[in-house]
């Protein structure tokens, strides 16, 4: 996903999910880190694209990451 996403940035949308944190091995920094910098919430001009899902009830651009990655 990584190598898509450095080749194609304009064209691949990568968001942050609930798994990556699983990545944490020292041989893993540089996925890791880049990982870590994912958005959580990815907006085109039709859709929203999430994890999971987000609160309905709070502003897309304030919402809680546990919310957005686990419920």
């Amino acid at each position: 996903m990584k190598q898509l996403k450095d080749t194609h940035p304009d064209h691949v949308v990568a968001l942050n999910g609930n798994h990556e944190k699983s990545f944490a091995a020292a041989e893993m920094e540089e996925l890791v880190e880049w990982v870590c910098n994912l958005p959580l919430i990815y907006e085109d001009d039709q859709f929203i694209f999430t994890h999971f899902g987000l609160n309905l009830y709070e502003n897309m651009h304030f919402q809680q990451a546990a919310f957005v990655l686990f419920l």
